[in-house]
């Protein structure tokens, strides 16, 4: 848990200061040194060497690795010290040191050779980094609320990102929802100058489909073994241990395996649900009790919300998802006063085939002919953009008992953008897997980190180790989804790790239940919020569209998918209000 920040160019008196104060939540102290002149770097929580010419925010999975490659410049004691350790790396490699690192990590260091800043994150992006170009010079820092705290910082809307999160409740891979501020490219290094355009180079391997000429059993035993092997390593500095249990498969599993490879370890197990007949509520107790972990049950009332969705929104930065959001931020305030570490079954899912849209992905593969149609019919349930095709319109007719979604994204004023969902194209003698590998390449934890980061906790899962990813890329396509069983080789690799009913469990989502009590709420946020005087200020989107999808039957509870609409909308106006009305400054 830690935070990097700095500028390239002229610093003003107290500009580093102030940028580190707006992540005070992300670690104790704040150092800041000047590795060279007009460059300046800060830091927050972990060591910090000023003599050193490089910043780190993150943990290294692999120190003894690493001092191995580097022989006898390795330090004594590389777990100890990861800034001379990585520092050491860096002088010997250069940019390219990152491709021996495992782990999650945003680094930050002076190239003295090329005369560049180099910034630099892990494969997935599990830390966030974001950079900006103002008045001649570049900052960065670890969330873009810092970046705020310098005055030429200019803090406008992209629409094109705004559209993009109402059609698809998720971040921009390479945007944000502030103009001019971008993330650092995850799996690659970036070199700065502020002459000269950014050298982009990435030190990890895009996620690519390798299959291994093995027996069904044979890689059952291999991803079995790379995910024992990533829990072992990631729970190996922990004598107690969290879990965000949920329940459903794979924080069982997880739960499971670490049972498996740390018997000694203390486990405190956490869920959040929405009262005690929630399904969630209920599966996760019976699976502590199996595994006699330390169970915290948590309930999150809808009048909750509004006095937490405030806080989610400026930990998260970008809007991101649904209330699963306000759950963990709930879980994980409850979490840090137990444990430092709270692990995961995030991500199992993108790597193996476990969401709904697979199956239609999946069968668009099998059935070429059936593709285009499946494709818009996907495009449509993804993105919520119509179908073009008079095949693809009659599935979505058939599905939806009539024309398709009923409450469309809005439209946001200033673009015209339109988010692409993946076209389901065939590639390769495995098309499935080479699905799921593009879909790798565009996970991202950055939400997620910052809404643990912000209680003081620390964040994995070894379902996004490299190790396990790798191993999943070479398992072929029969095994991922087969006799429609999706995550087959992932339920055959846990038999013995959790009961067998649980190997049976399908996909389980954390919501609130979206009846009377949750609409009331949701209205009176969106009146306070979404009034069309306040839209009319706002200029982005149309009061007259947005009053449509306020509108319900009276006494009668929003739809879901209406209310997943009214949800994104509101968090996207809580959006502007902290960060372009308040500037990143934190809600009151």
């Amino acid at each position: 848990m830690g935070a990097i920040f700095g500028i390239l160019g002229e610093a003003g008196p107290g500009e580093l200061d102030a940028m580190g104060r707006r992540l005070a939540h992300r670690g104790p102290g704040a150092g800041a040194w000047s590795p060279a002149p007009a460059c300046r770097f800060g830091q927050r929580g972990g060591a910090c060497s000023p003599e050193l010419p490089l910043a780190v925010d993150g943990r290294i999975d692999n120190p003894q690795e690493v001092a191995a490659l580097l022989g006898a410049d390795a330090p004594s004691e590389p777990a100890g010290d990861p800034q001379l350790l990585l520092w050491r790396l860096f002088q010997r490699h250069g940019p390219q040191a990152a491709r021996h690192l495992d782990g999650q990590f945003a680094i930050a260091f002076w190239d003295a050779g090329s005369g560049r800043l180099v910034l630099v994150r892990d494969r997935y992006g599990a830390r966030p980094l974001y950079l900006v170009h103002s008045a001649g010079r570049i900052a960065f820092a670890s969330e873009y609320k810092a970046l705020l705290a310098l005055e030429d910082v200019i803090a406008a809307p992209n629409p094109r990102a705004i559209r993009h999160v109402q059609c698809t409740r998720y971040p921009m891979a390479d945007e944000t929802l502030l103009a001019g501020v971008v993330p650092v490219v995850r799996g690659a290094w970036t070199a700065l100058h502020p002459r000269d355009a950014a050298r982009i180079s990435r030190h990890a391997v895009p996620p690519r489909v390798a299959i291994v000429p093995r027996s069904e059993a044979g890689h059952v035993a291999a991803l079995r073994e790379a995910f024992l092997a990533a829990l072992r390593r990631q729970a190996a500095p922990f004598d107690t241990l969290g879990i965000q249990l949920s329940g459903g498969l794979d924080s069982a599993l997880v739960l499971g395996g670490l049972r498996s490879v740390r018997p000694d370890a203390t486990l405190h197990s956490f869920t959040a649900g929405h009262g005690s007949d929630d399904p969630e509520i209920q599966a996760a107790a019976a699976l502590a009790d199996h595994f006699g972990t330390l169970h915290h049950p948590l309930v999150l009332e809808p009048e909750e919300i509004p006095a937490l969705l405030p806080t989610t929104v400026w930990h998260m930065e970008e809007p991101f998802g649904r209330e699963d959001q306000v759950y963990l931020l709930v879980l994980a305030r409850e979490a840090a006063k137990h444990v430092r570490v709270l692990q995961s079954g995030y991500a199992a899912d993108m790597s193996l085939g476990g969401m709904p849209r697979h199956r239609l992905a999946r069968l668009a593969m099998q059935v070429p002919v059936l593709r285009r149609p499946l494709a818009e019919f996907y495009r449509h349930t993804q993105v919520g953009l119509p179908p073009r095709g008079l095949l693809g319109r009659a599935l979505v007719s058939a599905y939806f008992r009539g024309p398709g979604r009923r409450f469309p994204p809005p439209r946001v004023m200033g673009t015209d953008y339109e988010p692409e969902s993946d076209p389901l194209h065939r590639t390769g003698s495995e098309p499935f897997s080479e699905f799921l590998a593009r879909g790798l390449d565009d996970v991202g934890w950055e939400q997620l980190e910052t809404l643990h980061v912000a209680c003081g906790l620390e964040f994995n899962a070894p379902f996004l180790s490299r190790e396990f990813v790798d191993c999943t890329l070479s398992i072929p396509d029969r095994l991922k989804i087969r006799r429609g069983v999706q995550k087959w080789a992932l339920r055959e690799a846990g038999r013995g790790l959790v009961p067998d009913e649980v190997l049976r469990r399908g996909k389980t989502l954390q919501r609130l239940k979206h009846d009377q009590r949750f609409s009331d709420v949701l209205d009176a946020l969106a009146e306070d919020l979404l009034a069309p005087a306040a839209l009319r200020a706002r200029g982005l989107f149309d009061p007259a569209q947005i009053e449509g999808l306020r509108r319900r039957p009276a006494g009668r509870p929003v739809p879901s998918e209406q209310a997943y609409r009214l949800w994104t909308l509101i968090e996207t106006e809580l959006w502007c209000r902290l960060f372009l009305d308040g500037r990143g400054r934190p809600p009151a």
